[in-house]
């Protein structure tokens, strides 16, 4: 993507509200996770650091040449946003047990993407995975091939193997500071992609999240990119 600007906060519930939350529902009340504003720098200046508003202390290191850099005037909900060069920005959260959404939750983010990458894998808004291809847990971003909005679910299949859900929806918006959000309810198998507040494609399935990653191969949320310090991903 040429650029993602926004805030996100992941939110323990299974409805969509604002902001980029990652959310959690094992209970019929929402918990956040993690809530990125994008406000701790000034207009202009690079990014050196991405505090999570939670209270759980998931903070993110921002990686980049040149970026991530701070602007304005893309979410209505925080004056401050972050502009991804496409490249090589992104900001990585290393792994921690909150953020093993097996139950219940929601991703959800003001965005403004400008276009996408012509390498054919995905590009990223939010990724939870590490290394190894496959073991993954969720991803929410755009397929480059198709220009679609994709809402994708990993989890075991009860035999040692994958199983995966995935939802496509044409993405129409660039340009545009939009609201999206990716939405799982545990209870039902309830999945769900919203724009805007507007419901734009679901299914129900029997896939769970993965919940443990493995220690050693760099576990963790990407956003913007690439999901850990080495970079290199796709999906």
């Amino acid at each position: 993507m040429d650029s993602a600007r926004g805030s996100w906060r992941i939110v323990r519930r299974s409805l969509a509200t604002a902001l980029l939350v990652l959310a959690l529902g094992v209970t019929s009340h929402a918990a956040t996770v993690a809530w990125y504003q994008f406000e701790e720098g000034s207009l202009g200046a690079v990014a050196s650091g991405v505090l999570d508003s939670s209270g759980n202390a998931l903070h993110g290191t921002p990686y980049g040449t040149n970026g991530p850099v701070y602007a304005t005037g893309l979410a209505p909900l925080s004056p401050l946003g972050l502009a991804l060069d496409g490249v090589d920005d992104w900001f990585f959260v290393p792994d921690d047990p909150k953020m093993e959404l097996t139950e219940s939750f929601t991703i959800e983010a003001f965005v403004n993407i400008d276009g996408v990458t012509t390498d054919g894998i995905i590009n990223f808004i939010a990724f939870r995975g590490d290394t190894v291809d496959g073991y993954d847990s969720f991803i929410f971003g755009l397929r480059s091939a198709t220009e679609e909005l994709r809402f994708y679910i990993d989890g075991p299949d009860g035999s040692g193997g994958l199983a995966t859900s995935v939802l496509d929806i044409p993405f129409t918006w660039f340009g545009e500071t939009i609201h999206v959000a990716g939405v799982f309810d545990g209870s039902t198998g309830f999945q769900a992609v919203y724009v805007n507040g507007e419901l734009k494609a679901s299914t129900t399935t029997p896939v769970r999240p993965r919940g443990p990653l493995n220690p050693a191969k760099q576990p963790g949320l990407g956003i913007g990119n690439w999901w850990s310090p080495r970079g290199g991903g796709g999906g």
